[in-house]
């Protein structure tokens, strides 16, 4: 009974010191295929005995279940408008990325009139930064040329490291897929934003509040 009461209170300690417990987090893809695991396993490197569970989702069906309170966080790409859902938003300013050795990686400033013509890559047209890009386009005078749209930053990156074209993704949660091509600062301004979304009621835990903290390190533009 004695190393029952013992377990049980060392059980309780841990939850109480967020080292003991649940997490469940969902994201949108393009943060959970690789930036995401590495934050969560830098984050259970210390709390060995804590259960994650990680689910990847669009970001419309991300948004749609922390409403509901079956998560303790959320990612997703902005906007959210949605009365049930709290969020905090990061916003990043998008760079150009360019095959290694391409001509234009020469320069430290790129705009429309210098991708004049060039072969690019872009998400589809219903994503937040497609309808910036292509107003930049269309301000500079420059041609738009569209060879491939896909829906996700680390599918662009990886077309652009092949030689396909080039592109603009954000700085913070495509950097794990930049090797192989070079980042340069995009003029104008191509705006991304995304938000750690909670459950408007929902009263956070030691462990996801902690767990959020180590988020926003990694999520802060640099």
């Amino acid at each position: 009974m004695l190393e029952a009461m013992e377990s049980t209170n060392r059980a309780a300690a841990e939850i109480r010191s967020g080292k003991l417990g649940h997490l469940t987090i969902a994201a949108y893809p393009s943060i959970s295929i690789s930036l995401l695991p590495r934050i969560v396993s830098l984050f259970l490197a210390t709390r060995p005995h804590l259960h994650i569970r990680l689910m990847s989702r669009s970001s419309q069906t991300v948004k749609e279940l922390v409403a509901t309170q079956q998560l303790d966080l959320a990612i997703a790409e902005l906007p959210v408008d949605h009365p049930a859902v709290y969020t905090e938003s990061f916003s990043y300013r998008c760079q150009c990325i360019l095959p290694s050795g391409h001509p234009l990686a020469e320069l430290d400033v790129i705009t429309p009139a210098d991708l004049d013509g060039v072969p690019f890559v872009t998400l589809f047209r219903d994503h937040m930064t497609h309808h910036q890009v292509a107003t930049a386009f269309s301000q500079y005078g420059a041609r738009w040329n569209v060879v491939a749209e896909t829906e996700y930053f680390a599918t662009v990156c990886e077309l652009v490291a092949a030689g396909c074209g080039v592109g603009v993704i954000d700085p913070v949660v495509s950097s794990p897929f930049t090797t192989g091509i070079v980042s340069r600062k995009f003029e104008p301004a191509i705006t991304y934003e995304i938000g750690i979304l909670y459950p408007q009621d929902r009263i956070e835990s030691r462990v996801t509040k902690e767990f959020v903290e180590m988020l926003k390190v990694h999520l802060a533009p640099d």
